[in-house]
């Protein structure tokens, strides 16, 4: 990922509670043992939305071909937390 770079991450599952939009999310890479800030820009909560939209903070190795067993981790605007399992990764511009 690269510094302010939109990305649209794939999740194996739909989130149970709607991201905030623009707050701080996480990527948690655990084969590297890395950890990468991301804002959440668009979000949402729904039985089939698996994607949600991201903004990098900072210049990263993480890519669609190192994504194994790696997830993003949210919060809603209630202070809930939730994490998913990353399987897709499409850059936006």
């Amino acid at each position: 990922m690269r510094n302010h770079k939109n990305y649209l991450l794939t999740l194996n599952q739909p989130p149970t509670i709607a991201p905030q939009n623009a707050s701080i999310g996480k990527i948690y890479d655990w084969n590297a043992g890395e950890s990468f800030t991301v804002v959440n820009v668009v979000s949402s909560q729904s039985p089939w939305a698996k994607s949600v939209h991201v903004l990098a903070t900072r210049d990263n190795a993480y890519s669609a071909q190192n994504l194994q067993n790696s997830r993003l981790l949210y919060r809603s605007s209630d202070e809930q937390s939730e994490s998913r399992e990353v399987i897709g990764i499409t850059e936006l511009d």
